[in-house]
Order: structure tokens, then sequence, then C-alpha cells
């Protein structure tokens, strides 16, 4: 049976090599991972909702900001998992809102899950030709005199992940539909503004441990790929000591180095915070990246052993926040 599963994953990884765009990221995409494979969906406690913000290259006009909510449930024995997400990503005339809901199919092995997801969004692309600064004023491809004007969608995203409370492997594909938004301007002399979403891969791994389970090391490598992008990868490692206090950083090569810290509270309540110092050209325009991170995670009943950690596995190990 396991060697079946295993041989399940590597098929999907497989239907899924294919090409991709950029997407909005996070410095602190490791509390948002649902956001990027559905899978993810009903993998945590019992009920778990998220909330972010980030400001981006503060003191850059038009930078981009994203705001986001999240809430999940498990449920049926822990075999589902279901739940939404609301985002707002605005960047210089662009505005994208974003709502999907989700749901995760949970394969329970011994120490281990395999979880299969599915995300459906209805998304609504803005653009302010207004707000755009041309080069030539008489540009025919933007009516800068034409009103905000808006798209609207539906997107997906299909996702694998097998896991447990001390690594994780997620693949996953976003814009499965490749939706294309059509602008029409109000003058008819002007061309037709089209802006495509291309599909977009996102693989992350994770590696959680230590001897002290008071001293946790939480690592995390991911990697975007898209077309007409470079190869995005990101590490990060995040210490959590007493199931309290987080620190770490990440590193983004040729981008950014961030830094990271927050706090865990009475197992159920956690708030983090990340600074990203740009190590880019855009380094001497802009002042940093500011971005927060709430979560609110709690169980149906207590299964925690001995330890103070949760059941689920075999050699379940560490705190559950973590996973």
């Amino acid at each position: 049976m396991k060697k079946k599963l295993i041989q399940i994953f590597l098929f999907a990884i497989s239907i899924m090599c294919v090409r991709a765009q950029q997407y909005p990221f996070m410095t602190q995409y490791r509390g948002h991972l649902y956001f990027f494979n559905p899978a993810f969906s009903g993998t945590k406690k019992w009920i778990d909702a998220r909330a972010f913000y980030r400001q981006q290259w503060t003191g850059f006009s038009g930078s981009p900001t994203t705001s986001a909510v999240s809430f999940n449930i498990r449920y049926f024995k822990g075999k589902m998992g279901s739940g939404f997400m609301i985002f707002n990503d605005k960047i210089g005339p662009f505005v994208n809102n974003y709502f999907s809901g989700n749901i995760a199919y949970h394969i329970k092995m011994p120490d281990t899950e395999l979880s299969f997801g599915f995300s459906m969004a209805y998304t609504i692309f803005q653009i302010n030709p207004a707000l755009i600064t041309l080069r030539h004023q008489l540009d025919a491809s933007v009516d800068v005199n034409s009103n905000a004007i808006n798209q609207k969608k539906l997107e997906g995203t299909f996702g694998v992940l097998y896991y447990n409370d001390r690594f994780f492997l997620s693949l996953s594909m976003l814009n499965l539909f490749g939706a294309t938004y059509k602008f029409k301007y109000s003058n008819p002399d002007f061309f037709k503004g089209n802006y495509t979403n291309e599909n977009q891969i996102a693989f992350g791994a994770g590696y959680n441990f230590g001897e002290n389970p008071d001293y946790v090391f939480e690592n995390t490598f991911w990697v975007m790929s898209g077309k007409a992008m470079p190869l995005f990868l990101d590490y990060s490692l995040r210490i959590h000591m007493h199931k309290t206090l987080i620190v770490g950083f990440s590193i983004r090569p040729g981008n950014a180095l961030a830094f990271h810290a927050g706090l865990t509270l009475f197992g159920q309540f956690q708030i983090t915070y990340s600074y990203d110092l740009l190590v880019s050209k855009l380094r001497t325009s802009q002042k940093g990246t500011h971005e927060i991170n709430l979560v609110f995670s709690i169980d149906k009943k207590t299964t925690q052993k001995k330890g103070g950690v949760h059941s689920k596995f075999i050699k379940q190990k560490y705190q559950y926040l973590l996973n």
C-alpha cells in the first residue's frame, strides 16, 4: 500500500512539471502554504484561521501591498479538509482580488500522510490607466483617460503533499486555467489590453530537527518557477524556543535577506513579524519590506501525549503549529 501511494505521488509530480508565471509572494509563506498548495487544507488542528499583511518596498511609490485571511477545518476523522482564502494584492495601477475555496483528501499512514488538494478561485483583476506614467503620452496601447476597468475570471490550483510533523514535500500548480483578462478601453482607437495568467509551479521542502524539543529548528526550502521570470529560490530557518519564542532568517539569493521574530501563546495563538533587507539594485530606492502574520489554531479535543506534543503520528515529536 505504501509503495503504491509513493507511485501516485511521483505520478502527480510528473504531470505537473510544465510552464509557469510569477505569483504574489510572501516572506512568511511557511505560515500560509494553503495559498500555494490546497493540499495543506486540514493538515493543521481541527480549526485553523490565519491572517497576514505585507507592505513591500516601503517608501517606493506604487509599491506592492498584500493582505489575506484564511480559514481551514479538518473533518471526517481527518480524512478531509476544506476552507477558504481571501486576498487583495495591489501594485501600481493593478489590483487583484482573489476569493478561493479549497478541498483536500488525506490518506493516513502510521507516521506520514499523503494529501491531494484542489482550489477554485473567483478573481477580479483591475487596472487603473490613469495611474500609468507613459514615456510617450500618445501611446495607443493605454487610454490614460479611462476609468478603472476590471475583469472577472475563474482560476484553479492543484497540489500534492507528503508530510508528518518532522518534514514535508509539497508540489503544486497555480493558474491551472491560464485565464486571460481582456480590457476594453473607452476610446475605440486604442488597442485592447490583454493580461494572461500562465501556469506556475511551486515546490517546497521542510525539515524540523532538534534533540531537545524546547529548541526546534524549522528549515524550509522554497522554489517558484514561471514564464518570463527567473527561478525564485528561498531558504528559511526559524528556531522555536520553549514553544513560545520564535527567531529566524530567510535568504533569497540576489534578492533579499529577511529576519523573523514571533511568539506562540497558549499553544493556540501565534504572531510573527518579518523584515526584508534588499540586496538587489532596488535597495537604494526603498526602505525595506514589513510583514506581520497572525494564527489561531485549536483542537476539537485534547490529543496530547507525554511531553506536550500531539499523537497524530506514531513518532510525533514536535509542537503541532509547526505543521
